[in-house]
């Protein structure tokens, strides 16, 4: 695996506080591959409360409520349970305090060659976890990153690479956010495109919310709008920042911040890192369709790592959690009304260049 690389810290030039946005950003108008989806394979599971879906070479992840372990394992061929399922949720070893969004764990194959699911277990520990092994066993087999992490409130861990983490947290006076890198040993280092994001401010916290994607073999890393429609993509080795933003003109932050907060907009919800692009799931909706269950037809907005529009897909089912089996050309989502999981074709063609 490639190793990462840090920048120095480097100044961007002065910027328009009123957006959330790098001084390189991209209105993105249209996509050079527009198309739905139809006629799925339906599949309903036994599993409930699904929070999430990740598809491996053999089998599809969930995670969901259930007494023998919160990640679920389905056999992709006839979609009954295979394997034991793990993790559970505690305060003891191995555990984690709250069940996981798939989208809080990081897939990696790490240079041992075996697959790891890296996630933070808000007890302040990152914990990678031995997938197959796990799966087969029925008991988590499991190593730290770390075991002496910040741990308060809004702190969040994203794996990059088998040396660093991404640390999210609270601003100290609640005005948003602020990320940095950690190592193994502990040591903190801001970038350059980090430090520019960290100095935007905002009366309404959440609204600089974002999700976090990485590639370490390209040191990329994107950060998808919860509520702002903003997709940041930047470099951990060299000055590289750029912002697409969805609509007609970019979101001002203190306009934003004049909305009741069922009126908030909900973008990216859900979202997927793969070896050539990584996929965002957007809703377009508000807060308050979103928690009545009215948004229909979302989309999957794939990007390339270097910040370019590549494809959307419109879905015509309301859903929250997806997956793309790029091997095989399917993709797999859970609709929201009944958590049946569907499977679609997907032509893959115009969106992976070979």
């Amino acid at each position: 695996m490639a190793a990462v690389f840090v920048a120095p810290f480097i100044i961007f030039s002065c910027h328009n506080m009123d957006s959330f946005m790098f001084e390189d950003s991209e209105r993105v108008t249209d996509f050079p591959v527009d198309m739905s989806v139809q006629d799925p394979d339906t599949v309903k599971t036994d599993a409930i409360g699904i929070q999430g879906i990740k598809v491996l070479d053999d089998c599809i992840l969930l995670s969901a409520v259930d007494s023998s372990g919160c990640i679920l394992a389905y056999d992709k061929k006839n979609f009954n349970r295979s394997r034991h399922a793990f993790l559970n949720v505690g305060r003891g070893s191995g555990e984690v305090l709250f069940r996981p969004y798939m989208s809080w764990i990081t897939f990696r194959t790490y240079s041992d060659g075996i697959l790891r699911a890296g996630l933070y277990d808000f007890k302040g520990h990152y914990v990678e976890y031995d997938v197959y092994g796990s799966l087969n066993s029925g008991k988590p087999s499991w190593k730290e990153f770390s075991d002496s992490l910040l741990d308060v409130s809004g702190t969040r861990y994203i794996g990059l690479g088998e040396e660093y983490l991404i640390c999210r947290k609270s601003k100290d006076d609640g005005s948003g956010y602020e990320r940095y890198l950690v190592d193994r040993t502990g040591r903190k280092t801001v970038n350059a495109a980090m430090a520019y994001l960290n100095s935007f401010r905002s009366s309404e916290n959440n609204l600089l919310s974002t999700m976090f994607l990485t590639n370490p073999e390209k040191g990329i890393v994107a950060e998808l709008g919860g509520i702002l429609s903003v997709v940041h993509i930047y470099s951990i080795s060299d000055a590289f920042g750029k912002t697409l933003y969805m609509g007609n003109r970019p979101e001002d932050i203190k306009e934003m911040e004049t909305l009741l907060p069922e009126e908030m907009p909900k973008a990216y919800y859900d979202g997927k890192a793969y070896d050539g692009f990584f996929v965002g799931l957007y809703l377009g909706t508000t807060v308050k369709e979103l928690d009545e269950g009215r948004f229909g037809n979302p989309q999957l907005h794939f990007f390339s790592w270097e910040g370019e529009p590549l494809a959307r897909i419109t879905l015509p089912e309301s859903v929250l959690s997806f997956d793309v089996d790029v091997k095989e050309s399917q993709l797999y989502v859970v609709r929201y009304d009944d958590e049946a999981m569907l499977k679609y074709a997907l032509d893959l063609s115009g969106i992976i260049k070979s």
